[in-house]
């Protein structure tokens, strides 16, 4: 794969999971999965997002113990065997953030924060630190309430942030200069800022 060049940054997913919308399952054995995340690292990802627990529409839930089981070694080797690249998790499980945080990694949040069911990753977002905190779009899908069942945008994130500001009881522009700065620190760049 060639290296992407200085504006650009890749992403990198690992799915620890059997039914993942991009991978199918190819993951979910934790050596399998830390095999794939260090390869995206030499590949040049400048960030790994890391998942234990599906959220395309109809996956049956996981346990905290089984997410962990799932996850723990990857993240442990990662943080570890990797410099440079950023880390993170998607999890709406406490425990699972608390064990990624103590390892170094940033938490993420998508449009499922504001979803009617989602009150175990809301008690997520209410204690990771701001510096710390993340927040993506799952384009094109999981469009966060009120845009449920359209297409995800990149500019449905403001959706997200409000909840994060709701639920800490703080402005959203802090919380939007917050993960700005995130971003900005993950991938070694300053974005546009409206004006």
């Amino acid at each position: 794969m060639k290296r992407p060049g200085p504006d650009f940054r890749l992403m990198g997913i690992v799915n620890v999971t059997p039914d993942s919308f991009s991978d199918g399952g190819r993951y979910l054995d934790p050596q399998r999965a830390i095999e794939h995340a260090l390869a995206l690292d030499r590949d040049g990802a400048a960030i790994l997002d890391i998942g234990g627990e599906s959220t395309r529409p109809g996956a049956e839930p996981v346990s905290m113990q089984e997410e962990l089981r799932r996850v723990l070694p990857v993240l442990e080797a990662l943080a570890s065997q990797t410099s440079g690249v950023q880390l993170s998790i998607d999890t709406a499980k406490a425990q699972v953030a608390r064990a990624a945080l103590d390892l170094g990694f940033h938490v993420s949040f998508s449009g499922i924060l504001t979803f009617k069911k989602a009150e175990d990753l809301r008690a997520v977002a209410a204690f990771v630190p701001l510096d710390r905190c993340l927040i993506e779009t799952d384009s094109p899908y999981l469009a966060p309430v009120p845009l449920r069942g359209k297409k995800c945008e990149p500019a449905n994130v403001v959706h997200t942030a409000r909840r994060v500001a709701e639920l800490r009881g703080i402005p959203v522009e802090e919380v939007a200069m917050a993960t700005l700065a995130n971003t900005e620190r993950r991938f070694g760049k300053r974005f546009a800022r409206g004006e």
